[in-house]
């Protein structure tokens, strides 16, 4: 760092700063990796139940869970509701 700052006329601090502020704007693929998660379409014309058994809100999503749902599809949407982008 320091022979660099020296070729480059700024100061260690400067430099430190420098990567500091562009830190965010960049954020690395391995820590944030963006991933999406299949999901099975149902037609539901004629299969909808009188009343949902439960609908489950996470943020501005809401989830309507029926008898018989699929538990790893529903961790599997959590997982991707909840992770950061």
């Amino acid at each position: 760092m320091k022979a660099w700052c020296s070729a480059n006329h700024c100061s260690v601090e400067q430099l430190k700063y420098g990567l500091y502020k562009i830190k965010p704007a960049t954020p690395d693929p391995k820590t944030s990796p963006v991933q999406f998660v299949p999901l099975a379409t149902v037609d539901l014309l004629g299969s909808v139940s009188p009343a949902p058994s439960l609908i489950l809100h996470i943020g501005k999503a809401s989830i309507e869970l029926h008898s018989g749902f699929d538990p790893m599809l529903l961790r599997e949407v959590i997982h991707a509701l909840t992770s950061p982008c």
